[in-house]
């Protein structure tokens, strides 16, 4: 299950537009590194791991926000874990 954090961090997502922008950035280019600092730099605490228990935890069936759905149907699809290494 996804920590309180990244949930609370994917609504927060959901509801800005600036923040869409800057997950969109990094996301496009695989980074999930960068996903976890766009989320520190914002106040929300929460490890790869954490990001990637997400991603899972949404690709097996969980409830997609209007900005993940537009992410999936646009083409950027990270229903599969990001691997760190890249």
């Amino acid at each position: 299950m996804a920590s309180q954090s990244v949930s609370s961090f994917r609504q927060a997502v959901g509801a800005s537009p600036e923040l869409q922008k800057q997950v969109q950035q990094v996301l496009g280019n695989g980074d999930i590194a960068g996903l976890v600092a766009v989320g520190k730099s914002n106040g929300y605490d929460f490890s790869e791991a954490e990001a990637n228990a997400a991603i899972s935890e949404v690709s097996s069936g969980g409830k997609l926000n209007d900005f993940e759905l537009e992410m999936v149907s646009g083409g950027v699809d990270r229903s599969a874990p990001i691997d760190p290494g890249k």
